[in-house]
């Protein structure tokens, strides 16, 4: 144990600023009264971090209409959030919240929850349009990721109708749509009320 302590301690440097400080934690407790069995777990994937490439951030411009979309729902709908994808790569998007660490920042995740409970995190951008991928993500897949929030972003409409038509849920909340017109549309009349987004026979 006292070697991978070592190891993490001269790590450090190499550590993305969010990891510094939890690392910082976990050096602190050892030398106090010891790490569990779950903590020396993470102190082994630090170190396993501190050796890959910080992962590099790319500037995908203004966000600022999926912010303004999310907020439009929020004044009827307490956890907004949107789910985009083409089929390889699903996404759930939603903003931060003011108490968050990065309030008003975009938060990408996946669509699907881990047998832990928790969905896998893909990045964030940041409100000068900023997008600071997950340490884990390939540049190829921040890359796919990136275009599917650009997308999005120039024609919010017509990316959750493409998303409806593909998957036959809506995207807003993950409904079956079941109703002739919805399927036609690409999502449900009472989230086109609740997001602020055209809805009818030629909304798309």
């Amino acid at each position: 144990m006292q070697g991978q302590i070592d190891t993490l301690r001269e790590a450090l440097p190499k550590l993305a600023e969010r990891d510094r400080a939890f690392a910082d934690s976990l050096l602190d407790q050892w030398s106090r009264r010891g790490l569990s069995e779950n903590q020396m777990a993470w102190v082994t994937r630090l170190i396993d971090r501190a050796s890959q490439p910080e992962p590099e951030a790319m500037q995908i411009g203004s966000v600022e209409p999926i912010v303004a979309l999310i907020q439009q729902a929020r004044s009827r709908l307490k956890w907004p959030a949107i789910l985009l994808g083409d089929g390889e790569t699903e996404l759930r998007v939603s903003v931060a919240g003011p108490q968050s660490k990065s309030p008003g920042a975009v938060n990408v995740t996946s669509i699907e929850r881990g047998a832990d409970g928790k969905r896998s995190w893909f990045g964030r951008i940041q409100p000068n349009g900023r997008f600071e991928p997950a340490a884990r993500l390939d540049r190829s897949k921040s890359e796919k990721i990136a275009t599917l929030l650009v997308q999005f972003a120039a024609a919010p409409a017509a990316v959750a109708a493409s998303y409806g038509h593909r998957t036959g849920h809506c995207c807003f909340c993950n409904i079956k749509l079941d109703d002739e017109r919805s399927t036609s549309v690409g999502y449900g009349r009472t989230c086109a009320k609740n997001w602020g987004v055209p809805w009818g026979w030629k909304a798309c």
